[in-house]
Formats: C-alpha cells, sequence, structure tokens
C-alpha cells in the first residue's frame, strides 16, 4: 500500500472535527515555510492547489442548492 493509500484511509476514518484541525495545521505549516522561503515553488503550489480546491467545492455546493 502507498503512503498516499495510507493517508487517504487514516483521514477516511477521522472525525470532521479532528479533519479540519488536520487541515489547519498542515495550512500553518506551509505558511510558516513560506514565511521563511517566500520563491519556494511547492509551498506556492500548495496554496494554490487549496485556492482551486475551495473554489471547485464551493462552486458544486452553489450548483446544488
Amino acid at each position: 500500500m502507498s503512503i498516499s493509500d495510507t493517508l487517504w484511509n487514516k483521514l477516511g476514518e477521522l472525525p470532521d472535527n479532528e479533519a479540519l484541525h488536520v487541515l489547519t495545521n498542515l495550512f500553518a505549516t506551509y505558511e510558516t515555510l513560506g514565511k521563511n522561503d517566500p520563491d519556494n515553488k511547492e509551498i506556492y503550489n500548495f496554496f494554490r492547489n487549496l485556492d482551486n480546491a475551495i473554489e471547485q467545492t464551493t462552486q458544486c455546493n452553489l450548483n446544488r442548492r
């Protein structure tokens, strides 16, 4: 089993409040890394991908209403 499979399983088993804590922790980690290395493309890509995921989710929720 790959690391991503393992992490998907772990994430899927978390209650919503704990999944939100994981996301908050991950965001804060990348935010700190970005402050220390503002030109890091990996950090930029993380936030761009996160923004895209939020936009897609928001659009899906709007379309369901």
